[in-house]
């Protein structure tokens, strides 16, 4: 292993090239030399690290110590020959070479973000990536193949069908179709709302457009414009809210003692409906509890909610974890002890980025953002688009004019009460038919990861459901709607109807379902840009549970049979057993060829 090191310290030095230029290659390169060299390659690890401008000893030194302390069984030297060749670096090439490409080349974006296992690095390891896939990497955010996009034929109800002509292809279609789902979904959250797993589900979506640059994700703020007349007029409200108690609290002061038999004027509710990404935790729950609970998280650069949660006074990934069931959330304050709080929280996200943004956003598929959020994924734009070919529309007027005539009928919905979706027991069989036959697709293909995006989506899959059956209803019969059921005949008769019902046809039920394969592949696409599992061992227990089976002292072939007996890969159980050898956890008696477990070795007479 040594002389493997030395070889690439060699090389990477002869071109000068810094071969772990970002933290995450930094800190796999100190994990793939401590676990094959341990301390003999501190010096080798310094010596790479030496040729970045951003080398600190002390940094490095710390760094290797902990990674010789933790270990990673799963990463190995062949890692770090894996970064010298990502950056034009071949060891043990002829010196006219070693530095094929230019020696600061910019490191290609990789679909997935796992290290392939070099197989000349360790003996009878079938792995072809370390996270265990066989899933090729690719130079760049794009699939191979072309994601599916949605059913362009399908008719859906007013005003999404007259916006969705804006759009100039299929992709900007999908994504246009999705962000209006999205807000006017938010915007109906307060007043519908439908039973699934036990709890009250709103129509507030989640949503993430993924795209290269210049790629027509643009499409997002076109959304922004048609909820602007709903944030302007509560804005409004604010502000004349606000002369009001401004005069009030102007003359209260001027009031001497007579202040004392005199209530203090309150300070109005800073309400909005438009929420900026860019804040503070506290900033954005106490702009949400003062808004009623109710608003929309626009933002058409994922790193303004990357950055501002990566602050210290940031940290609310949380928050967005909890809207997805409307959770309550809460402040407290040190300065007067102000505690605020609201039950429930009805709030729409609709972001965009491109795929190096997906990330320090959502680490990795553990966490929880990753299954609340419906992905899609516009490809890169490959030719010239002419922008004079929008037909004369302002983008800006037309949706603006639509939000001001879905104000109107929102004001009447609104006046209607609690409104219940229902599917019917037919529908609701087709919807778990659809869901479980994807749910048992990627438990069977190796993504199993995908299995909570999955169970989230399905309640996405309802909220859209839910938007789509009010607009159809508006649509046909205008913004008023039937009493639901469990309301009593006498009530109906008095006007006394305190909740109404709707549900959704044929068509559109088909049309929302229809949805849910095209949205799970595309999440399949970025779940490839994330780390695989924030737990690097994931067989830990597995290979424990087969050593505990063994005797105190076990050959090779009695390993062997025992792995195989208990459904474990024979490349995998091998390599198992040289790990354990080397990390001292067996022991290997070559006289014998006897492995001996070493914590029950006072078991045996060897």
């Amino acid at each position: 292993m040594m002389n493997d090191l030395s070889r690439l310290v060699a090389a990477a030095e002869q071109c000068g090239t810094d071969i772990a230029p970002s933290y995450d290659e930094y800190t796999l390169l100190a994990f793939a030399i401590a676990t094959d060299c341990g301390e003999a390659g501190r010096d080798s690890f310094h010596r790479l690290c030496r040729l970045s401008a951003k080398y600190d000893a002390r940094n490095a030194d710390r760094l290797f110590s902990a990674a010789l302390a933790s270990g990673r069984g799963d990463v190995h030297l062949g890692s770090a020959f894996w970064l010298a060749k990502q950056h034009g670096v071949e060891a043990g090439a002829p010196p006219e070479k070693v530095c094929k490409c230019a020696a600061h080349s910019p490191t290609p974006f990789l679909t997935r973000a796992h290290v392939p296992y070099n197989a000349e690095t360790e003996e009878e390891d079938g792995s072809v990536t370390a996270d265990g896939t066989d899933d090729p990497l690719s130079e760049s955010s794009e699939p191979f193949q072309p994601l599916q996009v949605f059913d362009q034929s399908a008719g859906w109800p007013e005003p999404l069908n007259e916006l969705l002509t804006l759009a100039e292809t299929p992709q900007q279609r999908d994504v246009l179709l999705l962000g209006l789902l999205n807000v006017l979904g938010c915007t109906l959250a307060p007043c519908v709302r439908t039973l699934y797993g036990g709890r009250w589900m709103r129509p507030a979506l989640q949503t993430f457009i993924v795209a290269p640059p210049a790629s027509g994700k643009g499409a997002v703020a076109w959304c922004r414009h048609l909820v602007e007349p709903i944030h302007e007029r509560i804005r409004s409200e604010v502000d004349k809210a606000m002369d009001t108690y401004r005069q009030e609290r102007k003359a209260y002061e001027l009031l001497g003692r007579e202040r004392a038999n005199v209530p203090e004027p309150q300070q109005p509710l800073n309400r909005m409906f438009l929420i900026a990404g860019n804040n503070s935790s506290t900033g954005i729950a106490q702009n949400i509890i003062e808004s009623g609970g109710n608003g929309l998280i626009l933002e058409t650069e994922a790193d303004t909610l990357s950055a501002a949660i990566g602050t210290d006074y940031g940290k609310w990934s949380h928050l967005l974890r909890d809207f997805f069931d409307h959770g309550r959330i809460s402040y407290n304050r040190r300065m007067n002890q102000e505690y605020r709080e609201i039950g429930a929280t009805l709030v729409g996200v609709l972001i965009s980025g491109t795929p190096a943004q997906v990330p320090p956003l959502i680490p990795s598929a553990e966490n929880g953002l990753f299954s609340r959020q419906l992905f899609y994924y516009m490809p890169a734009v490959r030719k010239w688009r002419s922008q004079f070919s929008t037909k004369g529309t302002d983008i800006r007027s037309v949706m603006r004019g639509a939000g001001e005539a879905w104000l109107r009928t929102l004001d009447e919905v609104r006046r209607q009460g609690t409104i219940h979706f229902l599917l019917t027991p037919e529908q609701q069989r087709r919807f778990d038919g659809r869901f479980g036959g994807l749910f048992d697709r990627c438990q069977t293909s190796g993504a199993s990861e995908m299995a909570g995006t999955l169970v989230r989506m399905a309640v996405n899959m309802l909220r859209i459901a839910t938007t789509v059956a009010v607009l159809r209803h508006i649509e046909r019969h205008g913004p008023t709607f039937e009493a639901a059921v469990h309301i009593a005949p006498e009530n109906v008769a008095d006007g006394a109807v305190g909740a109404r019902q709707v549900g959704i046809g044929d068509d559109d039920f088909d049309a929302v379902l229809a949805l849910a394969e095209p949205l799970y592949r595309h999440a399949t696409h970025i779940l490839s840009f994330l780390k695989r599992c924030e737990v690097q061992n994931r067989n830990l227990s597995d290979r424990e549970q087969l050593l505990a089976s063994m005797p105190p002292a076990f050959t090779r072939k009695q390993w062997m049979e025992r792995a195989k007996a208990t459904g474990v890969p024979a490349n995998t159980a091998s390599s198992w057993l040289q790990r354990m050898d080397r990390q001292g956890t067996v022991v290997y008696l070559k006289d014998r060829k006897l492995y001996v477990v070493a914590a029950r070795r006072d078991e045996t007479n060897l």
